[in-house]
């Protein structure tokens, strides 16, 4: 369960780069990621596309371990209208969880 600390509802963005961006922004704020992680998320779904889609409407974006995740952490967000990763299947994203790792 994630406190409420880490949820953040009806976020205003306009495209799927600008969501990444605020929910890992969010992880940045609270010392989990280094600003780094946020460039790297971005441009691995521009060079790999929108694997980070999971589900209809849930998008989990995440990267490697030497990417600058600090520690362990979730940020959600709530968008206020979903928009498209890309995702033929699963497209609008309604909720964006931003995850950092420090092992597999």
């Amino acid at each position: 369960m994630l406190p409420p600390s880490q949820i953040t509802l009806d976020v205003e963005c306009s495209d799927w780069k600008e969501a990444v961006r605020i929910s890992g922004e969010k992880l940045l704020e609270q010392g989990y990621i280094e600003p780094r992680y946020i460039d790297a998320l971005l441009q691995n779904i521009e060079e790999n596309g929108p694997y980070v889609v999971l589900s209809p409407g849930f998008a989990v974006p995440h990267e490697g371990l030497e990417a600058g995740s600090i520690k362990v952490g979730m940020h959600l967000i709530r968008l206020k209208t979903p928009v498209s990763f890309g995702s033929e299947e699963f497209d609008p994203v309604e909720f964006v969880c931003c995850l950092s790792a420090v092992d597999h």
